[in-house]
């Protein structure tokens, strides 16, 4: 009798979930995963010796969090991991043990590593305090260390990834209120993160560098969006620095930009203004932040393949050391720049040539910009290599104003535009 109830209590009792059997103890309970409580990917024979796909052990662990009924945390402990194509649902948070503790190699040169992707949406996701590294160790050729689309309420912070093809992107028209924090992304092939979608983006205490290889194309890029914030931020060795580069159908609204290093060390321009087709840039507005010892200029606007700029303003921003100009515009209305430090550009220490290029160049033709206040002269024991302080090239330039700049010893105004409405004066 009694090995019949034993037998019926058996076949009677609820499946258990696919726990690593020999990880019976309180950190893997059986059963399913406690509401509120952390699940170890490890409970789910996560291997983590840096070799084994365990892809399949996370997801096991992402499924049983999920199945808590409230969502949960799931833990991927110190050690090496290797990974691709997670998918991350709602309600879920995925926690290592510390950018320096957790280490999640790609499982492929071009896989997603982690996504959070919907058609319609996807929320309240978060990827935190661990590493995530190219294949083998090397650099990716395809896809994104972590791909936001259509992402409400996310996340990733305290990381720190190497190799990227491109580190995260945000994309999606129902993309809305993403953060991107505390962390630096070394060596990324194509794009360190990508804004292509969404309102309320903020990128903030994050740095990039060359991981000692070719520069990326761009630190940030920023293709479409309804709000972007980026601060306190170090966007080094990157060809472009920061690249808005709207294209046809697309625009770039809102951009505030503080503290920050939009532009240091990079093969092309600190601030990269580039829209095409019928892509437009507007109220792109930064206050105390830099461009400096780029090969091209500190800043520099192109709309050679068509497209629109309105409303840029740089309040206090510092150019400096750059290889030609600190600041050249080519298009753009409304451009306002004010009390900048514009010194020591056509640097012959990055192969520029003294007396070429100037503090700031504003094209043949352009109208409605204004340059007030601001330093021009030698400072910080920098050279007089510019040129002009600023510079109004020839054309029918027209409603300016430059004013209360100090250029002594750091050349003068050419002012060269032959509108009518222009007020160029109190200027040394």
């Amino acid at each position: 009798m009694r090995i019949a109830v034993a037998v019926l209590a058996l076949l009677l009792a609820p499946p258990a979930l696919a726990f690593d059997p020999g990880k019976q103890s309180p950190a893997c309970p059986l059963g399913p995963a406690p509401v509120g409580k952390p699940v170890d990917v490890t409970c789910f024979g996560a291997k983590m010796d840096g070799k084994t796909d365990d892809t399949a052990a996370v997801q096991a662990a992402i499924k049983a969090a999920q199945a808590s009924g409230a969502g949960g945390q799931v833990v991927i402990p110190g050690g090496s991991i290797r990974l691709g194509d997670v998918t991350i649902p709602s309600n879920i948070g995925v926690l290592g043990a510390g950018a320096n503790a957790t280490a999640v190699y790609a499982s492929g040169p071009a896989v997603e590593v982690f996504r959070a992707a919907d058609p319609s949406i996807v929320a309240n996701v978060t990827i935190e305090r661990l590493s995530i590294y190219g294949a083998g160790g090397a650099r990716q050729t395809g896809g994104h260390f972590v791909l936001f689309e259509n992402c409400q309420n996310c996340r990733v912070s305290d990381f720190l990834f190497s190799g990227a093809y491109v580190g995260v992107e945000v994309g999606g028209h129902n993309t809305l209120n993403v953060t991107l924090e505390r962390g630096r992304s070394d060596g990324a092939s194509l794009y360190h993160f990508a804004v292509a979608g969404g309102a309320d983006t903020f990128l903030r205490g994050l740095i990039t560098t060359s991981g000692g290889g070719p520069q990326a194309r761009c630190g940030v890029r920023l293709t479409q969006s309804g709000g972007t914030w980026i601060s306190d931020s170090d966007i080094t060795a990157s060809g472009h620095g920061t690249c808005v580069q709207p294209s046809d159908g697309q625009s770039v609204k809102w951009t505030f930009v503080s503290n920050t290093a939009l532009g240091d060390t990079g093969t092309g321009f600190g601030l990269f203004l580039n829209p095409t087709g019928s892509g437009v840039i507007y109220g792109f507005s930064a206050a105390n932040s830099w461009t400096s010892a780029n090969k091209q200029a500190g800043v520099g606007s192109q709309c050679n393949k068509g497209g629109a700029i309105q409303a840029v303003t740089l309040n206090a921003h510092r150019a400096i050391a750059n290889t030609l100009d600190g600041m050249t515009f080519t298009c753009g209305d409304g451009i306002r720049i004010v009390a900048p430090t514009v010194v020591d550009n056509s640097n012959p220490d990055g192969g520029g040539v003294a007396g070429r290029n100037s503090g700031i160049v504003f094209g043949p033709g352009l109208s409605h910009f204004s340059v007030n206040g601001g330093e021009f002269r030698a400072l910080f024991g920098s050279k007089p290599f510019q040129a002009y302080a600023v510079r109004v090239m020839p054309g029918a330039s027209d409603y300016y104003t430059i004013a209360g700049i100090d250029a002594v010893g750091g050349g003068s105004v050419d002012d060269r535009g032959t509108g009518s409405h222009k007020v160029v004066g109190s200027n040394w």
